[in-house]
């Protein structure tokens, strides 16, 4: 299963390159990487909505 694990791992690199870009993290934060996918997920959620706040 090494290769769901590297997925999971991709994937939440995608999330978190992606909310540091958008300003939701600073680009210096690190403990963001130690956070579950869970986590990162809820978060992507607030920083989604506030993005589409921001097109309005």
């Amino acid at each position: 299963m090494p290769f769901l694990r590297k997925a999971v791992e991709q994937q939440k690199q995608f999330l978190i390159d992606k909310m540091k870009s958008g300003g939701f993290y600073e680009a210096s934060d690190s403990s963001v990487h130690h956070k579950t996918s869970s986590e990162l997920l809820a978060e992507y959620k607030i920083f989604r909505k506030r993005e589409a706040g921001k097109k309005v």
